[in-house]
Formats: C-alpha cells, sequence, structure tokens
C-alpha cells in the first residue's frame, strides 16, 4: 500500500515534501520554541509532519503499515532522528541522534511532533544524547534525518528522509556567541581557525567592558601567555590592583611584566623605568632614582654563594652611591645600619668577612694626583643650641670581641683591632690620633676597674701605672731592662752615644765625649783629676 506524507498547511513555517524510500510523502516543519524574553532562548527544534496515503492522502488504517493498530497508544511504529553535518548520512559524521519507540500516530491521524534537542525528559542536550559528536550552531552545514520502522524490527531501513536546517534553528544563535550557548556552563568563544585572532572591539570612543555589572573574577590566562600592545599599555582609573580578598595592594599569581631587553621597560609616570637588565636582575634605567619614603625594605636571599643585594654606581664621580639617612627628632634605640651574622647551632668555620670596604684602583696615566680621600669617614657633629648640659656618653666607635665558653676549649690568638700600613715610602702614622680636649688621647685598662692604666695625656705625657703623668714618662712600679741595654741621652744610640749601659753585669756611665767606666762598687772610689791640663783617673 502506497501511502504519502503530507505537508501541514501552514504559511508562517516553511513546508517541505520529499518521497521516501517506501513511497512515503513527508511533510516537515523546523519549529522554534518562542520563549518568554526574561528566561533567555529555549534550546530546541520542534520537527512535525504527518504519514497519510500516498495513493490519495486519507489517513493510515489498523494495518497498514503493521505498526499502527487499533486503540490508544497500541501502535508499535519507531521514529529516529539525527542530525549530520552533510546531506548523505552514508558519508557525512553523526552529530546527535534520538530514538523514540512506539511512537502513537493512528489516533494522531498520522501526525508526529519530535523536540530536537531534547534527550532525557526535559533536559536540553545537543551535545549527542544517545550518539554523535554534538551539535554546534555556528555553521550552516545541517542536515536533519528522519528514519522510520513501520514493522517493529528496529532496522529503520524502511524509510528516511533528509532536511537541510535552515534559518528557524539558527535563532539559537541570539542566546549564544558565536556558535557557543552561554546558558551552558563555563562556555569558551574560540576562533574558528587554527591560529587566527579574536578581535573585541568597540565602536569609536565607546568602551569594552569586561565584567562591567558582575562581582564575579576576569581570568585572563590558564598558561604562560602575554598581553601586548603596539602602543603605549596604560592602566588608569581610580581602582586599585590587587586581590579584593585579602588586600588591595598585591598582585596574585606569577605575572611578567617586562621583557628581557632594556628596551621593553616598566614605566611610572612618564620617565622613571624599571626593566630586567639580565638574568635575575631588575634595573632602574640611567639617570633614575629608587627612594623609600616610608615603611621599610627587606631582602632576604637562600643563595650560598654570590651576592644577596648589588648597588653598583658605574659612572658615580661625586654623588654618593648609598646613602642612609634619618631626618627623626630622636634616635632613642634604633640603628641606621645594622651588619649581623647569626645562625643557628652549626659545624662549619667562620672565615669570610662581616663587612668588607675596599678601595681598589689602578693608574694608567695622571701626573702629580693628591688623593685626599678616604675610605672609611666615621664622625659624629653635635649642635647645642640649648642653654641646658648634655653629656656625650657613648663612644664615636665601639669594638667588642667577647664569647660564651660552656664546654672544650676556646683559644683566642686574634687581635682586635689589626692595623697594617703597607707603603714604602710612607711618612704618615699607622695610627694618627688628634686631641682637642682635656681627656687622654689614648688609654689601656686591663680590666674596666683598672686604676693603674697605661695612658697617653693629650699633652704627650706618657704614664705606665699613673693616670696623671707630670714628667715626659712617669712609671709607676719597676722598670726592667734586658742585660747589655742601654740608656741614652741625645741623639745618638748605643756605645757611641753616652748614659748608661749593662757591660756583661757591671754598670758603666759615660759622659757626653767620654769613654764607658765601671761604676763604683764596694770600696772603690773613681774621682776625676786634673793634671796639667789633662785628666786621669786616681784610686784612692
Amino acid at each position: 500500500m502506497n501511502r504519502i506524507i503530507h505537508p501541514i498547511k501552514n504559511k508562517s513555517f516553511l513546508s517541505i515534501i520529499a518521497f521516501l524510500g517506501l513511497f512515503f510523502l513527508v511533510s516537515t516543519l523546523f519549529l522554534y520554541s518562542r520563549p518568554q524574553a526574561a528566561t533567555g532562548i529555549y534550546g530546541t527544534v520542534n520537527f512535525q509532519g504527518k504519514i497519510v496515503n500516498k495513493t490519495d492522502g486519507t489517513n493510515l488504517l489498523a494495518g497498514s503499515p503493521t505498526c499502527v493498530v487499533n486503540g490508544a497508544s497500541n501502535d508499535t511504529c519507531d521514529f529516529r532522528l539525527q542530525v549530520y553535518d552533510g546531506p548523505n548520512p552514508g558519508t557525512a559524521t553523526l552529530l546527535w541522534q534520538k530514538t523514540y519507540p512506539n511512537f502513537e500516530i493512528g489516533t494522531n491521524d498520522g501526525i508526529f511532533d519530535f523536540e530536537l534537542g531534547l534527550c532525557s525528559g526535559s533536559t536540553v542536550d545537543w551535545s549527542g544524547c544517545e550518539s554523535g559528536s554534538g551539535v554546534n550552531f555556528d555553521t550552516d552545514s545541517l542536515y536533519v534525518v528522519l528514519r522510520f520502522d513501520d514493522d517493529g524490527d528496529a532496522d529503520f531501513a524502511e524509510d528516511y528522509f533528509v532536511k537541510r536546517m535552515t534559518s528557524v534553528p539558527y535563532a539559537l544563535n541570539a542566546g549564544s556567541w558565536d556558535g557557543v550557548d552561554l546558558d551552558s556552563a563555563n562556555p569558551e568563544i574560540k576562533a574558528r581557525s587554527t591560529n587566527s585572532d579574536l578581535k573585541l572591539s568597540s565602536n569609536g570612543t565607546g568602551k569594552l567592558k569586561l565584567n562591567s555589572t558582575s562581582t564575579g573574577n576576569i581570568e585572563f590566562f590558564s598558561a604562560s601567555n602575554y598581553i601586548t600592545s603596539a602602543g603605549t599599555l596604560v592602566l588608569a582609573g581610580s581602582s586599585t590592583l590587587g586581590d579584593a580578598n585579602t588586600d588591595t595592594t598585591t598582585i596574585r599569581g606569577l605575572v611578567t611584566l617586562t621583557d628581557s631587553a632594556s628596551g621593553y621597560t616598566l614605566r611610572f609616570g612618564t620617565d622613571v623605568d624599571l626593566y630586567r637588565g639580565a638574568a635575575n636582575r631588575l634595573d632602574l634605567a640611567t639617570g633614575d632614582s629608587f627612594n623609600i619614603v616610608s615603611g621599610q625594605y627587606t631582602q632576604a636571599s637562600s643563595s650560598t654563594t654570590g651576592s644577596s643585594a648589588t648597588i653598583t654606581s658605574n659612572s658615580l664621580t661625586s654623588g654618593t652611591g648609598l646613602a642612609i639617612s634619618s631626618t627623626a627628632t630622636a634616635f632613642s634605640s634604633g640603628k641606621l645600619l645594622t651588619l649581623t651574622k647569626t645562625g643557628a647551632s652549626g659545624s662549619t668555620a667562620f672565615t669570610g668577612d662581616i663587612a668588607n670596604i675596599a678601595y681598589s684602583h689602578t693608574f694608567n696615566g695622571g701626573v702629580g694626583l693628591n688623593h685626599t680621600g678616604n675610605v672609611l669617614d666615621i664622625s659624629r657633629n653635635i649642635t647645642l643650641n640649648t642653654a641646658q648640659t648634655q653629656t656625650i656618653a657613648g663612644s664615636l666607635v665601639t669594638l667588642s670581641d667577647s664569647a660564651i665558653q660552656s664546654l672544650g676549649t676556646l683559644n683566642h690568638t686574634g687581635s682586635v683591632l689589626e692595623l697594617t700600613q703597607n707603603y714604602g715610602a710612607s711618612t704618615g702614622a699607622a695610627l694618627y690620633v688628634k686631641n682637642y680636649g682635656n681627656g687622654n688621647s689614648f688609654q689601656v685598662d686591663d680590666e674596666s676597674s683598672d686604676t693603674t692604666p697605661f695612658v697617653i695625656s693629650n699633652s704627650g705625657t706618657v704614664g705606665i701605672g699613673d693616670p696623671t703623668p707630670d714628667h715626659m714618662l712617669d712609671v709607676a712600679g719597676n722598670i726592667g731592662l734586658d742585660a747589655g741595654s742601654y740608656i741614652n741621652y741625645g741623639d745618638t744610640d748605643g756605645t757611641s752615644g753616652y748614659g748608661f749601659r749593662d757591660n756583661s753585669g757591671t754598670l758603666q756611665s759615660k759622659n757626653s765625649g767620654g769613654s764607658w767606666y765601671n761604676i763604683a762598687t764596694s770600696n772603690d772610689l773613681h774621682a776625676a783629676v786634673t793634671l796639667a791640663g789633662s785628666y786621669d783617673y786616681l784610686t784612692l
């Protein structure tokens, strides 16, 4: 028996008439489910038609086809809807498939009505449903295939119908961007062609706004990518750049600001440039300076070699390489500079230097240069502008060398202060003390309670055991001289001079221009007697 699928007469929809393999005529309608504006676009496409007798267009009868059975809900007719990316199901790719078993058409005069996109219940699913790779409405090559099984053997080999989707289903793009369903979870906008650009542009002076009314965050990249600009990239506005969940002064995550070349800088204002000068090094452009107005600066390094922080003045001739200053009106217990080596208990010998101040220069020219600079200059300058008494009790420089020994043997063979002068033609002093006050120029105490120190007064007198020497040398205590030593007067030293000496245990004296004679012992008495203009010794 020949049957016809008759078109529904409705000028608002497109009707398609086609002949199927078993002489069925299918009339189909793609009807878009009209949504309410407030709920967005519903994501299904209606597919409707009617199966009739082909010869006269009359309705189907029970038993013809065999799947039509008398009574309501007794039919065993099976339908299968499929979506392909091409008109030939044999070569095209299956995108979506849904089977409708035991569908009742006899009591409905052969009319069928399906919603493409519904897979289970009321859930919209274009990802494939029973089978297929998924439908994306960003292409115009989508074809619906209707398969009909009239004998209930589920082979769907009797009849099929192919229809290209036209404009009505593509209304789904009104709820998507470039074919992406914006109502789905985590939609992704991606350019179709490989390695092509995706451009977002405003019109004229209009703004391109991201997240303008939402409270969610904007994540630019999930991998190592770049934000680039052919011109100057300016970050402006009244907002702060940071993490609102913790504070508004930090940038979270890894942010690469500049390239390796000095030409790619991070500019502050119109004149301060910061860039990566070399591996693991951040540089300021020539002529720029860095100033910490308030707060503190901390440099923590885990490196075991090299320098933790380096300040290099490549062209400095008259300025200051590093200046640490305080303008506070009171400085009670703080320190402008602290150099400290501290650490946990260990077993490694200390062989380095806490501070190393060195001047090294090679001269390949210059005649008669007078180098008046100081390698280390430490000074204190006090101005008193009040009619009060104040005391400067703190030392200008304090050197302290101490240790705590609880076990073992601790030997100390080093010096607290070591001065070395290594100029072969030097006429300067290794230690030069100027004293314009009334205190001693130099003083050595054995201990803090020592009352008999070694002193050099401000006038140059020396006291050994006598803190207030009245002569050029005052000694409180015994003086010991090694055997064979001399006490000379005048500028001539030793045997040629005059004075006193030890001559193998015999004390001798000598006058200027005279000879060495034994100093009298026992009952000997030496006297000078003048005889005829000359003298000799007379023993009595």
